[in-house]
Order: C-alpha cells, then sequence, then structure tokens
C-alpha cells in the first residue's frame, strides 16, 4: 500500500482546468490493486444499508430512488487507511491550492440497477463551499452505459455565499453552461469537483451496480457558517463537528488533518 503515501503528479494545466472547470478527471490516481483490497469491505457496509431498504420500486423519495448511501467509513480500522491516504489528500490540497487539507466526510454512493438519475444540485456545506472538494472514485470499471457525474462546467463562478442553491442552478441553466461527463473511467481513475459546483446523475441504465466511493476534504484554517435553518447543515454541526459552533474553527475530533 506504499502508493496511497506517494505524491500524486499534477501539472499546472491540471490546476489551471480545475480553476476554470470547477471538475477534472485524473487517470491512475491509485493501483487497481489498492481499490480491491478496500472493495470487499464497502461492498459488506453497502449490503447492510441494501439490506434495510425497500425495493426500489416502493421508494418514493427522490434521492433514496437515485442511490444508497454509507456515510463515515474512515473509522472503520478496516478502511481508514485508504479513505485518510495522503495520495489523495496531496491532490485535492492542490487543487484547492492550499498547504492543508481537512476530513470533512467520506461516502460510499452505490446507484443500484434502474436507480434514478440524482437531480443536479450544489451540496450544502457547513464550510465556504469554494474551500471544499470532493473525490468521486468509481469502484468498478465504468462500461456497458455507466457513466459519471454530470458538471455545468464554471457554474462555481457564479455561486454567491448567501445564495441559494437554487439560484446558482438557475443562472447556469440560463447561461447554457456545457454539461460535461466522463463515461470511460476505470478502477484507479477519480474526479475532483470544487464544492461550489452545480452537478447531478445520469441514472443506471444498466444490470450493473454503480459503486463509487468519495471522500469530501476542505482547507484548514476554515471557520464553520451559520446553518440558516437549514436542516442538513444543522445534521452536519453534529455528526462532522461535534462540540462546535457556527463561527468557530472547522477542527473537531471527527475532521483528521490528512496532509
Amino acid at each position: 500500500m506504499k502508493s496511497l503515501y506517494e505524491n500524486f503528479t499534477l501539472t499546472p494545466d491540471n490546476i489551471i482546468d480545475f480553476a476554470n472547470n470547477g471538475h477534472i478527471l485524473l487517470r491512475g490516481v491509485v493501483k487497481k490493486s489498492d481499490v480491491d483490497t478496500y472493495r470487499p469491505f464497502i461492498a459488506e457496509k453497502m449490503k447492510e444499508i441494501e439490506q434495510q431498504s425497500l425495493p426500489l420500486s416502493q421508494r418514493e423519495d427522490t434521492y433514496k430512488r437515485a442511490f444508497l448511501q454509507y456515510m463515515n467509513l474512515w473509522k472503520y480500522e478496516t478502511i481508514k487507511k485508504f479513505i485518510l491516504a495522503k495520495r489523495f489528500a496531496g491532490i485535492a490540497a492542490a487543487l484547492l491550492q492550499t498547504k492543508n487539507v481537512r476530513l470533512y466526510y467520506d461516502s460510499a454512493l452505490y446507484k443500484e440497477p434502474g436507480g434514478d438519475a440524482t437531480p443536479i444540485h450544489v451540496d450544502p456545506f457547513l464550510i465556504n463551499p469554494h474551500k471544499v472538494i470532493t473525490m468521486w472514485m468509481p469502484l468498478i470499471n465504468f462500461d456497458e452505459g455507466l457513466k459519471s457525474l454530470q458538471f455545468l462546467t464554471g457554474s462555481h463562478k457564479l455561486f454567491e455565499d448567501g445564495n441559494s442553491s437554487i439560484r446558482t442552478i438557475n443562472k447556469a441553466i440560463r447561461r447554457n453552461l456545457p454539461m460535461a461527463n466522463y463515461e470511460d473511467m476505470e478502477v484507479g481513475d477519480a474526479t475532483f469537483h470544487i464544492g461550489s459546483i452545480v452537478h447531478g446523475a445520469p441514472y443506471n441504465p444498466t444490470k450493473k451496480m454503480r459503486e463509487v466511493l468519495t471522500v469530501t476534504y476542505y482547507a484548514d484554517g476554515e471557520n464553520l457558517k451559520t446553518t440558516n435553518g437549514n436542516k442538513i447543515l444543522e445534521s452536519h454541526l453534529v455528526d462532522f463537528f461535534p462540540g462546535l459552533k457556527p463561527g468557530d474553527l472547522a477542527k473537531s475530533k471527527n475532521n483528521p488533518l490528512i496532509l
């Protein structure tokens, strides 16, 4: 597992492209053998979620029809080393153009065969979203019609803190920003996207489970924003920043400094 501690070389063009587009595909971020080592553990946890969920046809909630989710895998010793790999965090820090990053959360996302599309949205964060970045890594090869996230390229530049995500989405649509996705990702590849970008995911038309691991980071030294009564952000405060309140330095026991 030495490769998890080695630096991944980014080019100056990678940094520029990410700043301009808000997303980037990087090939060979990690060895396939490393992914294959940890994939069975993730699959085991996702099987628990699948067994607890209603059949797809009986779910009414849009997001529950779109994917199955398991969060905070990093707390398990069997996969902690992979989630908190300095190789991944180094890429995140370089793209954010910051020295150090902390963990916001990790999440396994499985889109079942026939699973609905994930509507375009901007993820809610208690941190300035321009200082947040997510790695999105497939655990299987994307073939037979499996697709990556879709990004409204450049939409992160339209995001203004304090405004609703709907406003950003509407601006992006009115400006007819191009939609980008990556259809041919392989095990070991990963996309990275900025926290303020508009994105979603197509439905799964295949007979295969779309297996993905995500890790979300933020620049060290950021302070927590107010929740403004947002129920999701209130849950973030409890789950990801225990013991802290808005205005505090974003640094809790659940936010290890990775790099």
